[in-house]
């Protein structure tokens, strides 16, 4: 038994029989999902939900993470139709390996004295700010806005990273893998 197996073995014997966490997802629906978005899930999270739980206990499921969508109670709800995303949005690699803010990023702040001129709408400035995220997916919703993401590609592939736009605090990387960050989350 590798590192991973015998981790996911402890985590799974840890949480038997608790009725927040969901069933596993099966591993041909995880299959169908990763052809569909054309991606490839980080070994750890996709361990997770095929054996553990896929969501519950503070996590979003995958269709639910996939999909754009936060939970609401026991619901997975739309963000907003303006947030709906292509499949390209998973595919795009998430560039950055620190902190970044895109409010402090050049490129945007002159994308936003366009729009302000009204050289570009702004629903062109949503699409092209909420990119700012592409080649991470939502895993679960801290409440007020913050979320944490999972990333599924770029050079930090596999780390969790605190989301805070809603205040401006951009994207900021948490230094750990996914089961490092459940188990101390």
């Amino acid at each position: 038994m590798n590192n991973l197996e015998s981790r996911i073995a402890i985590l799974k014997q840890k949480l038997i029989n608790n009725p927040r966490l969901n069933p596993p997802i099966g591993l041909e629906k995880v299959l169908e999902l990763e052809k569909k978005y054309e991606i490839e899930l980080p070994a750890e999270y996709r361990a997770f939900i095929t054996t553990v739980g896929d969501g519950g206990l503070g996590l979003l499921s995958l269709e639910c993470s996939l999909e754009n969508l936060v939970i609401l109670g026991n619901n997975c709800l739309v963000l907003s139709a303006n947030y709906l995303v292509s499949n390209d949005f998973f595919r795009t690699p998430f560039i950055h390996t620190s902190a970044y803010i895109p409010n402090d990023d050049p490129y945007f702040i002159e994308l936003e004295e366009k729009c302000d001129r009204k050289e570009i709408t702004e629903s062109e400035f949503d699409a092209a700010y909420y990119y700012t995220a592409a080649g991470t997916m939502i895993i679960s919703d801290e409440g007020c806005g913050y979320y944490e993401r999972l990333l599924i590609t770029g050079p930090t592939r596999g780390q969790i990273w605190a989301d805070g736009e809603v205040t401006d605090q951009g994207y900021i990387p948490r230094n750990v893998g996914f089961l490092d960050w459940y188990e101390n989350g």
